[in-house]
Formats: structure tokens, C-alpha cells, sequence
């Protein structure tokens, strides 16, 4: 169990809990804050104080604020599609990851007068899908075009729907070539991929 925080988790207040002659327990609601998280259950606790014709004898109580949300289904296996008409793959892991985020082409318009290709590999690392069923990672690295330093940045989306997936691609460089600086993107391109039998 993990301690929850208010008022991310519940409500903190200070209130008065009157007590009938003879009574020796009492009910006190708290507002619990609704997410889509899942979390271990939490514990939490309520303390009484400053007893007007009464003593306490426990002045403390323990709640517990349960878990409810479960996660979207994601189907494991080898996922096959298509990203601006040409195959990607990738693979669902028992560990709710995606990997493998492949595909033999993509392509970039610099300036308007000069275009690079490329291929797409995110290579084995495990990338989390949360909750919702949703992913998104990127990353920048460095490399060459035409033998001149060029900076490479690249974004993936996606979210599942049964054995399904879309999402989009965005790939991007910078580099200086023969005296002219070029800013180059694919745009977001869509993409599409179904779970493989």
C-alpha cells in the first residue's frame, strides 16, 4: 500500500463529527478524486481532536482508497501495416510495450527543392503503452547527409483499437550542404497497422 496525497488523490478538510450520548462510533465521508491511473490501493488517515464534553478514546481511523481502473486491452504479438505506402512492423509485448517500430521508407521535403529518404528502426527497446492504450516516444541523433554533420529527430503516436493501430510518423533533419542550410520534414504521416495472425 502507498500513502495517498490530497488533493491529487482525495480532499483534505478539518470538519466537527457530533456524537449522540452513548454513541461510541461515527461515519465521516471523504472525497475521493477520480483518474484513469492505475495505482496500488491507498491508506489514509483520519484523526480526531479538541473533544468537547468527551474524551477520545482512539482518536484515529484508517480508509483505503481502492484501485478501480483497469487498463485498455492491448493484443499481444507482430503488428504488419503501412506508413506513407510502404510496410511498417512492430511487435506488442507481454509486458505492455511496444518495440521493433520498423519500415524500409520515409521520406523528407527540405526547403521545397531537395528531398531525403530514409529507412525507419526504433530497434528492440521496449517503449510503455499506457493505460488508454495510447503510445507516443521520439528521440534526436546525430549522423551525416552527403558527408556534412546533420541532426535527425523523429516522433511516433499511436493508439489501439481492438487488433488495430493507428497513429503518425513525423520525421526531421537539419544540416548545412554546399553553403545552403536545410530544414527538412516527412510531416506527421498517418499510419495503420493490424495485429498478424
Amino acid at each position: 500500500m502507498q500513502r495517498p496525497t490530497a488533493p491529487s488523490d482525495f480532499a483534505s478538510g478539518v470538519g466537527t463529527v457530533t456524537f449522540a450520548p452513548g454513541q461510541r462510533s461515527q461515519s465521516v465521508a471523504v472525497t475521493v478524486v477520480s483518474d484513469v491511473t492505475i495505482e496500488q490501493d491507498e491508506t489514509f488517515t483520519l484523526t480526531l481532536s479538541n473533544a468537547v464534553n468527551a474524551t477520545i478514546a482512539n482518536g484515529s481511523a484508517t480508509g483505503t482508497i481502492t484501485n478501480d481502473d483497469t487498463a485498455v486491452p492491448v493484443a499481444v504479438g507482430t503488428y504488419k501495416g503501412l506508413l506513407d505506402g510502404n510496410f511498417i512492423f512492430f511487435d506488442v509485448n507481454s509486458d505492455r510495450t511496444v518495440s521493433g517500430f520498423r519500415s524500409n521508407y520515409i521520406r523528407e521535403d527540405c526547403n521545397g527543392n531537395l528531398y531525403i529518404y530514409g529507412t525507419v528502426s526504433w530497434g528492440p527497446t521496449h517503449r510503455p503503452i499506457s493505460v488508454d492504450a495510447t503510445f507516443a516516444f521520439g528521440g534526436t541523433s546525430s549522423g551525416t547527409v552527403g558527408g556534412s554533420p546533420a541532426t535527425f529527430t523523429d516522433a511516433v503516436t499511436g493508439r489501439f483499437d481492438g487488433n488495430n493501430a493507428t497513429g503518425t510518423y513525423t520525421a526531421s533533419s537539419e544540416f548545412d550542404y554546399q553553403g545552403t542550410h536545410y530544414s527538412c520534414s516527412s510531416g506527421a504521416k498517418p499510419w495503420t497497422a493490424s495485429l498478424q495472425p
